[in-house]
């Protein structure tokens, strides 16, 4: 029989708090938020997502005895330096919990938090990045390349000056008629409101490579150039960038990540592949490169891959739900109002007209949200005149709606656009040959 932790508690132990179909009802949030400690809170989500205190000490850059000290305790014991890594934490585990908003507020009101707007910030940066992994897994490379630019609601213009490429180019991308370099993915990254080196913009060059995230189970299974390469795509390394900051030419790189030379037996070479990697070399990842080096052929053993859920890259087993973005029952309703109209007639105007309805915004309302009173013409126009609207003409009108770009919403509206763009483009071309 398999030995538990002590404080390890099972999620059948515990009686969720949450009915059935994890909505809670006003009331019982106050209740919840009265009369539950952070503790109690925090391990109704990691109990119900099956996680162990093992595993969540790990994501929130914690030790075990520490999460089973605040779950078990009447005392909130995580410093104020810590918290953002714990709401972190949740939001790892699953950012559209109803429980989530509930913790934030337990924490922003604590009496010994110093600087609150400083916390804020540094929670909301969290909350970001997760919305932001969210919506790269969801979307195709190209779809992702147009939101980092519309997140910013910048013009194209203003987007290729910002990352020194071409118009065309980015319309090259945008069709999906090419790639962009890493090169050039890592300069559209470091312009955008992603995290340069954060597990967004590593999935991003994952997709770039058309590569999945590594589950622990393709961790040790991996090889040892399976799992080099995982790790320089992920850092936003070429090969050759990679070979120059550890004394190897790009080809003993390119041998040692196609299984043909393994270079990782060389201490040296070893060490400063994980120095350059910024992977701790007492870290458990390290380890686990360590060991494929001397064993390149074996699979890891499963006590040294439990302790890899690594805080700096993207590795672990997700899933779908954890990339299922919250919803209202208005939005929900406001997206099948959408598909409908999209499967029956392709009018992008129309529909940019009911979505504003739906929200009981009248066109100076939302002119006044997104350009001013001024504004009223130009929504009439977008609504009514028979035209194709830009991009970021439809990031506008969704920001004007309180639709930020991972909303479902604001991407389904850029999906019809493009599709009602596509027909137009295909009658043209049609028309010409007649």
């Amino acid at each position: 029989m398999e030995r538990r932790e002590k404080h390890d508690i099972s999620p059948k132990e515990t009686t969720s708090l949450l009915p059935k179909k994890g909505i809670i009802f006003p009331a019982d949030s106050e209740k919840i938020k009265t009369e539950l400690r952070l503790g109690e809170l925090i391990r109704e989500i990691r109990t119900e997502a099956q996680i162990t205190q093992v595993t969540f000490a790990e994501l929130s850059n914690t030790n075990r005895a520490g999460i089973s000290r605040l779950e078990s305790s009447r005392e909130e014991l995580i410093p104020e330096k810590d918290l953002p890594t714990l709401i972190g934490a949740l939001y790892k585990i699953r950012i559209t919990h109803p429980l989530i908003p509930l913790i934030e507020e337990k924490i922003l009101t604590r009496e010994d938090v110093q600087d609150k707007e400083v916390l804020r910030e540094k929670i909301e940066a969290e909350r970001q990045e997760k919305k932001w992994l969210i919506t790269v897994h969801n979307a195709s490379l190209p779809q992702t390349i147009k939101y980092l630019r519309l997140a910013e609601r910048l013009p194209v213009k203003i987007f290729v000056k910002e990352t020194e490429i071409g118009d065309s180019l980015l319309s090259v991308y945008d069709r999906e008629l090419e790639k962009p370099s890493l090169h050039t993915l890592n300069k559209m990254i470091d312009t955008s409101p992603l995290d340069y080196q954060g597990k967004a913009a590593q999935l991003l060059r994952l997709k770039l490579f058309n590569k999945k995230i590594m589950t622990i189970e393709g961790l040790a299974q991996s090889s040892p150039g399976e799992l080099v390469q995982y790790l320089r795509i992920s850092k936003g390394f070429s090969q050759e960038e990679l070979g120059k900051r550890v004394g190897l030419p790009q080809t003993e790189i390119s041998k040692l990540e196609n299984n043909t030379r393994n270079v990782l037996r060389r201490e040296k070479i070893r060490n400063n592949i994980i120095s350059w990697l910024e992977i701790a070399h007492d870290s458990p990842l390290a380890k686990c490169i360590e060991h494929k080096a001397d064993n390149p052929d074996t699979k890891l053993p499963l006590p040294m891959i439990q302790g890899v859920t690594s805080q700096q890259y993207l590795l672990g087993n997700f899933t779908q739900k954890e990339f299922s973005p919250p919803l209202s029952k208005k939005d929900q309703d406001i997206l099948q109002t959408m598909h409908t109209m999209k499967n029956s007639e392709l009018n992008i105007n129309k529909i940019l007209q009911k979505i504003r309805e739906l929200n009981n915004l009248s066109r100076r309302e939302l002119s006044n949200n997104v350009i001013g009173s001024k504004g009223i013409e130009q929504i009439q126009n977008l609504e009514y005149r028979p035209f194709i609207p830009q991009d970021y003409t439809i990031m506008l009108y969704a920001h004007g709606l309180n639709y930020d770009i991972h909303h479902p919403i604001t991407q389904l509206l850029l999906e019809i656009v493009q599709e009602q763009r596509t027909l137009q483009d295909g009658r043209k071309k049609k028309a010409k040959v007649l």
